[in-house]
């Protein structure tokens, strides 16, 4: 099925979530419960293997998640939240070690695009302390350690 919004109206007729319930809620042995993390990739895993796809990892569903958000207009901080990263030092890490993977769907906006590349060098200037750069030294041999931290 290659249309996710029929895919979810199926899923609503077949497991009708309740109301207070989360929306991916099925029942096991009389018991509702909401799909778990492990569950879900269990499956996401069983899917694959059926149709000859690699394997896939959680980090897929990561770097997919928050692209996806970024490509419909959600603000960094918001992705950050949806993405669950508890600082900002790490979510700007992971845009930084995945620029590659984002840069070439992102070009089509350019606003989203120049968020993330600001949020890169405020985690490049957080990887050498300024204490660390002695005042004799030239501004470019930090700019050099920098460059190599990647």
């Amino acid at each position: 099925m290659h249309d996710p919004v029929r895919a979810l109206r199926e899923h609503i007729a077949f497991n009708k979530p309740g109301k207070g319930e989360a929306l991916f809620s099925h029942t096991i042995r009389s018991s509702r419960r909401p799909l778990t993390l492990r569950a879900f990739t269990v499956r996401i895993r069983a899917l694959a293997a059926e149709f000859n796809f690699g394997t896939p990892s959680g980090h897929s569903l990561r770097i997919g998640s928050l692209l996806c958000y970024a490509l419909n207009g959600f603000s960094l901080a918001d992705c950050m939240v949806k993405g669950r990263w508890h600082s900002q030092s790490s979510f700007q890490l992971y845009l930084r070690k995945h620029a590659d993977v984002l840069q070439p769907h992102l070009v089509v906006l350019p606003h989203v695009w120049d968020d993330i590349q600001r949020a890169m060098m405020q985690s490049q200037a957080q990887v050498v302390p300024q204490s660390t750069a002695s005042s004799a030294e030239p501004a470019h041999a930090a700019r050099r350690d920098l460059s190599h931290a990647r």
